[in-house]
């Protein structure tokens, strides 16, 4: 049966937003958050960089979020925009609301992000289980992934 994600408790919820603050004070570079709307619910954006470079959007592992990629912020940003997501139905700041019952729900809400975002063509980018949902988009038919890319160490 499909579930909405959601909060055990109230304790567990607010020792999560807790940490969550805590690992945001590890982004390096100017960024702003926001909520798009999607049909499984708002996703939460967080958007930094400029440049003339596609646009990237970031999709984290499994129970990860956004801000995870701290690490490698600042040289993804560089050139180009970069919007790292909170995965809709995982803990993070995103807020499901309707059930997500496999990887064509995954990909149909990555497609209907991108187009909340205004983008008609982006690199993805994910980590792990974020690469899985990234692929569900480009399965599934979505038109706003631009071409392939792989990236290599040297290029972080």
């Amino acid at each position: 049966m499909a579930q909405i994600g959601q909060w055990k408790s109230e304790t567990a919820e607010d020792a999560y937003m807790r940490a969550y603050a805590s690992l945001s004070t590890l982004w390096t570079i100017p960024s702003t958050e926001f909520d798009v709307e999607t049909s499984y619910g708002t996703t939460h954006v967080r958007k930094c960089g400029s440049g003339e470079g596609t646009p990237l959007v970031l999709i984290p592992p499994l129970n990860g979020n956004g801000a995870c990629w701290h690490p490698i912020i600042e040289r993804l940003a560089a050139e180009r925009t970069v919007y790292a997501l909170d995965t809709i139905g995982a803990a993070g700041l995103s807020v499901q609301t309707a059930p997500i019952t496999g990887g064509a729900d995954y990909g149909k809400w990555l497609d209907e992000t991108l187009a909340a975002l205004d983008l008609p063509h982006a690199h993805v980018m994910g980590y792990s289980d974020g690469a899985w949902r990234a692929f569900m988009a480009g399965v599934n038919g979505s038109e706003r992934l631009a071409r392939p890319c792989a990236a290599t160490d040297s290029d972080l």
